[in-house]
């Protein structure tokens, strides 16, 4: 089966060759499905052209201690960023919601007392 995809030439160039970027594209979603437990250990190597079970199993190792690696490179402050961020996002639109709720009716009656005649 092929596949394509359309990527801006722009961000291509950014990423790599065309043919380094279809080998991550192909590696991620095999890693991604054999996580999941769609694919078995020799499906994965068969996938991604691995002639034996141990050069599959140093692949494996190499993207775990990668992962593992990127995972410590990160800081206290920017993993907080991003998270005060999204809850800064949530209060917003929560505060938007409330604020075009109020006064909003149906058949002349506001929605909030609808909702209270409906509890009782």
């Amino acid at each position: 089966m092929e596949i394509t995809l359309r990527i801006p030439d722009e961000l291509a160039r950014l990423l790599g060759t065309t043919g380094e970027i279809e080998r991550r594209a192909l590696e991620a979603l095999a890693l991604e499905e054999f996580k999941l437990g769609r694919l078995t250990k020799p499906e994965l190597g068969r996938l991604l052209g691995f002639a034996s079970g141990e050069m599959l199993d140093r692949c494996l190792q190499a993207r775990e201690a990668h992962g593992r690696n990127k995972a410590r490179e990160r800081t206290e402050p920017a993993e907080a960023a991003p998270d005060q961020a999204r809850r800064a996002k949530a209060r917003q639109a929560a505060a938007n919601i409330i604020a075009r709720g109020k006064g909003v009716t149906l058949g002349g009656l506001k929605i909030k007392d609808l909702i209270n005649e409906g509890r009782k």
